[in-house]
């Protein structure tokens, strides 16, 4: 019997029935509150990505409720921030704020 080496990433989450959408879902839950910004999101794929492939993959995130749209002023060029809708909650301190009403 062989030792299997890695961990198998279909039963840590849910799946969407698309790789990319999956690989965005989880890097944004990681981003936490503050999200990712379309550029930051391209380079998650090293540019392997095209624009459009990206948009169905954000696209299908929002249609399923995981993930939302922002568009934050930067005193430039507005940028286009996504966000996961379930953002894993960690320590105390957040569960305090949420008591408090203060974290969403």
């Amino acid at each position: 019997m062989g030792i299997r080496r890695g961990i198998r990433r279909p039963h840590l989450r849910a799946s969407l029935g698309d790789p990319v959408a999956d690989d965005i879902y989880g890097a944004l839950r990681h981003a936490g509150r503050e999200g990712m910004t379309r550029t930051a999101i391209r380079d998650l794929f090293g540019r392997h990505q095209s624009a459009d492939r990206i948009g169905a993959a954000l696209a299908l995130l929002a249609s399923k409720g995981k993930a939302r749209m922002e568009i934050k002023q930067s005193g430039g060029r507005p940028a286009e921030s996504w966000i996961a809708m379930e953002v894993p909650r960690h320590g105390r301190y957040l569960d305090i704020l949420d008591r408090a009403g203060y974290a969403t």
